[in-house]
């Protein structure tokens, strides 16, 4: 048996972050701490039977009670207001008997190398300076214990919860008293159990999957990938910026353009597609979130351009919208998935025209929106925009910095930016990504039917709610742009027909959102 403590809150400094969430359930690379804690104990003990504590007052949002009930983890509530001790006794109390041995997680760590022995506690060297249980320590650093423990004897563990009055630390040392305990050194040790800890462990967590894109080391974060001028353009977009957005995004250190790489200084601030999907920030939050993502496209939209240059970013965006879809659409053909393009469509028991139509009465909507040319980001999505709630700014990453004909610029219509954002808010484009949706395909030959739910709650459609009629600029609400969302989806089947799944999951989700146009 292995069981993941998760029976209580993160303290204020995380809820200003994320909201009112268990340990576990933080969010790290789009996924659930959790995720990755089932992940590596499934790696090293596939046939072990998987609990996780939770707070009593937490409401498991569907996506995750899905998830845990797939990978066969069972769920256990107990009173958040109990110390640690108490609540593992608890936990204990309504597992059934005969799980040995006993391993348990902490929910507010990542070990990715666990340990196979019985009767254990992981320790880590770390220069670190938390209040963490010290085994010894040296002039250097302290090895003190990680968050994993393994008991032989689950029933004697329990009874020392109940009876020391002393807490989990004197329960642990009096089971090693009459059961010597092995202090065994792990690695792959990752702590968010502290914010600093916490960033410090996404950024090494990121470093070590991220195949040498990125490189987090001594406050900066350095880019490289391919294709290279991709990496160049977004150099450039970054020393270009003229001065009243700079305070918009992390600050450039150094350009090499002979490695095709970049380095910015690094922030250590989550992505908001990740707070968005996993957080339970409130409605008033997100509202302050739109607010400054307004700002920014404003100063964005005061930088002046020339005639040429404005028509250049009106032709640029009908590029995007029109020919790039019919090209992707196109492409798309080649991994359908036995989908008949021709077909008429029908989405949650909604009927729909084939996409050919779909796409062409999109174009015309938009044909009716005001062109707003200026400088702009052009990947202007949650997962590219941070929020530094100490100074109350976004802060944004990853720009696009390539026209339609892949020339370096920062020159483009805004509507572009709005589309992209609300292709995160509304579109909930990751959701899908992070694998929080049911999805049904039914095709004849005569008809492509679809049933897709994304897992969301109250919260997220009150947040869209406030989003959709939000004048990001004067005028413009991203309401009048969600058909360019829905070409976005479009465009961007053929990228993913290494994941069926989900690229089908994108087209339905398309059609999902143009049955919802104010038409």
């Amino acid at each position: 048996m292995i069981l993941i403590t998760s029976a209580a809150y993160v303290n204020a400094e995380f809820q200003t972050e994320f909201g009112r969430l268990p340990p576990a359930f933080l969010p790290v690379g789009n996924r659930r701490l959790f995720e990755h804690q089932i992940e590596a104990a499934r790696k090293h003990f596939p046939d072990a039977a998987l609990a996780i504590s939770l707070p009593d007052s937490y409401q498991l949002a569907e996506k995750d009670a899905r998830y845990l009930a797939r990978h066969g983890v069972q769920t256990i509530r107990s009173d958040e207001r109990l110390d640690l001790a108490s609540a593992i006794a608890a936990a204990l109390a309504q597992l059934p008997p005969g799980g040995m041995p006993l391993r348990i997680l902490h929910g507010d760590t990542l070990v990715t190398d666990l340990p196979q022995e019985a009767d254990v506690i992981g320790i880590v060297r770390t220069t670190e300076d938390y209040a963490w249980e010290v085994e010894q320590a040296d002039h250097a650093a302290e090895s003190v214990w990680c968050g994993y423990f393994c008991f032989s004897d689950p029933g004697l563990f329990a009874a020392l919860l109940k009876e020391s009055g002393q807490g989990f630390t004197a329960a642990v040392r009096g089971y090693s008293a009459q059961r010597p305990l092995e202090r065994v050194e792990v690695a792959g040790w990752f702590d968010f159990g502290h914010v600093n800890t916490y960033f410090h462990s996404r950024a090494r967590l990121t470093t070590e999957r991220a195949f040498n894109s990125l490189m987090i080391s001594d406050g900066c974060v350095r880019k490289t990938g391919t294709p290279q001028r991709k990496i160049l353009a977004e150099a450039q977009w970054f020393r270009s910026l003229p001065p009243p957005l700079r305070v918009f995004t992390p600050q450039l250190i150094d350009c090499d353009s002979e490695q095709a790489s970049y380095t910015l200084e690094y922030l250590p601030i989550p992505p908001l597609n990740e707070v968005f999907v996993h957080g339970r920030n409130p409605i008033f939050y997100w509202d302050n979130i739109f607010l400054r993502c307004a700002e920014f496209m404003q100063r964005c939209h005061a930088q002046a351009l020339d005639a040429e240059a404005r028509d250049k970013a009106v032709r640029d965006f009908n590029a995007l919208a029109g020919a790039k879809t019919w090209e992707r659409l196109e492409a798309f053909k080649a991994h359908a998935q036995g989908i008949d393009l021709a077909n008429p469509n029908e989405i949650n028991g909604i009927a729909l025209p084939p996409l050919g139509a779909i796409v062409e009465h999109c174009l015309r909507l938009l044909e009716a929106t005001r062109p707003l040319p200026g400088l702009i980001h052009g990947d202007f999505c949650l997962s590219n925009i941070l929020f530094d709630s100490r100074s109350g700014r976004i802060k944004v990453i990853d720009p696009r910095g390539l026209d339609s004909e892949h020339r370096l610029t920062s020159d483009g219509d805004l509507r572009y930016d709005i589309a992209k954002l609300a292709h995160s808010v509304v579109g909930l484009y990751d959701h899908i990504v992070a694998g929080a949706f049911e999805l049904e395909i039914g095709l004849t030959p005569a008809l492509n039917r679809f049933t897709l739910d994304i897992h969301t709650d109250q919260r997220t459609l009150d947040i869209q709610d406030v989003f959709l009629d939000l004048e990001l600029l004067p005028g413009v609400t991203p309401r009048q742009l969600m058909p360019m969302v829905v070409l976005l989806f479009i465009s961007m089947l053929p990228l993913h027909a290494d994941r069926p799944q989900r690229q089908a999951a994108f087209l339905a989700n398309a059609l999902r959102l143009y049955s919802n146009l104010d038409l």
